[in-house]
């Protein structure tokens, strides 16, 4: 006995929403503002402007030989 091929019927409404447009979105515009704060200066804002006093004493070193 032969088997027969069944008929598949595909359907297509024509809408595919909107989820995706509005995921775009709003990853485009999460994106843009982690730019605008990294390179922005939103990090140096929060520091209190980036102004840093450091003291860091060396040590003593002797003097180098020299050649005889």
């Amino acid at each position: 006995m032969a088997e027969r091929e069944r008929e598949v019927i595909v359907t297509n409404n024509g809408g595919g929403g909107g989820g995706g447009w509005i995921f775009a979105i709003i990853l485009i515009i999460l994106i843009a503002l982690g730019l605008w704060w990294f390179f922005g200066g939103g990090f140096g804002e929060m520091a209190g402007g980036g102004d840093v006093d450091v003291n860091i004493e060396a040590p003593e070193v002797p003097d180098a030989p020299t050649g005889n």
